[in-house]
């Protein structure tokens, strides 16, 4: 073998072996690529998941928020209405308790006792 050709053939297989090195190491990082890349995929999901069970929850609190608001006007509407008819109420026995506190007490008992029962029951004169 001449010394060209032995030149050549040594650059030729050394040639041979880079792109061999060069196709492992390709192969290799491929396949940890390949690895991470499962694993990112694997925690998007994940977190996808938990956003959803988030706002689910999140919503489900919102809605009984809203019930809670709701449901306080309401009693806070009833609780008004109830004041407003204790103060009606209240009007009706204080003119009561006023045209008691007016009647004429002096003289007769028995006659005053029978105008205010006339009074109370609707047959006063």
């Amino acid at each position: 073998m001449n010394p060209v050709n032995k030149i050549l053939f040594g650059l030729g297989a050394a040639v041979v072996l880079i792109i061999t090195v060069a196709f492992v190491w390709l192969s290799l990082a491929n396949a940890y690529l390949k690895t991470e890349l499962a694993e990112s995929q694997a925690n998007d999901t994940a977190c996808h998941l938990a956003n959803d069970e988030f706002a689910a929850k999140a919503a489900a609190q919102n809605r009984a928020v809203a019930q809670l608001r709701d449901e306080s006007l309401a009693h806070e509407k009833r609780a008004q209405e109830a004041v407003r008819e204790a103060q009606k109420s209240a009007q009706v026995f204080l003119k009561a308790a006023d045209k008691l506190r007016k009647t004429n007490m002096h003289g007769d008992a028995c006659k005053t006792s029978e105008a205010l029962l006339d009074d109370y029951i609707g047959g006063g004169k």
